[in-house]
């Protein structure tokens, strides 16, 4: 139920097991970047921007698919590539944005269905954690917490959580805390 990942590629092979498992879930992806490309539209090639391309099953990955793209919530989506678009465009993802208000929207995304859930920690005001792929424009830790906590109220099926950088520098362990302190409402119902 609880994941912690060095890369968000790792995630192509977490997402289609849950979804044997649970193929009702809802899986809310907090993340700056869509990661709905695939080999053929990527630009940079990078695995952890086809993740949820794989899981979905637009390119064969060889870990499986399985996730419905209707049972996607994008959350503080922000830097996305055209062929990305399109696909959120054209597949019935649902997307909330950062800012005020994320809570509420979510909670009308997620519309009662069990979640799992993936914390990409760009999805973040840059600056707040170390991360390499960090995108302005993110949600603040208000914003997360408010967020996690309307995922606690239904079925939280588990969280991993992805691109958290190691830097030893004035405040990083802070950092951390405030992250714990953040996704904490999710951490008190995992299974």
């Amino acid at each position: 139920p609880l994941t912690v990942l060095t890369r968000c590629a790792a995630a192509v092979a977490t997402v289609p097991v849950v979804m044997r498992h649970h193929p009702e879930a809802c899986v809310v992806w907090f993340d700056a970047h869509a990661d709905l490309n695939t080999p053929e539209t990527s630009p940079s090639g990078y695995l952890g921007g086809m993740v949820i391309a794989a899981a979905a099953g637009l390119w064969d990955s060889g870990f499986g698919g399985g996730l419905p793209l209707p049972q996607l919530v994008l959350v503080g989506v922000r830097d996305v590539d055209p062929p990305e678009q399109h696909v959120i465009d054209t597949s019935g993802v649902r997307s909330v944005a950062a800012g005020h208000g994320v809570g509420q929207a979510l909670r009308q995304a997620v519309a009662g269905r069990p979640v799992y859930v993936h914390l990409d920690v760009d999805v973040l005001e840059a600056g707040l954690l170390p991360t390499d792929f960090a995108v302005p424009g993110g949600l603040s830790w208000v914003q997360l917490q408010a967020a996690c906590a309307v995922l606690a109220e239904g079925d939280v099926l588990g969280l991993e959580m992805a691109e958290l950088e190691r830097r030893d520098g004035p405040g990083e362990d802070q950092g951390v805390a405030r992250l714990v302190d953040a996704v904490s409402p999710l951490l008190a119902r995992l299974p």
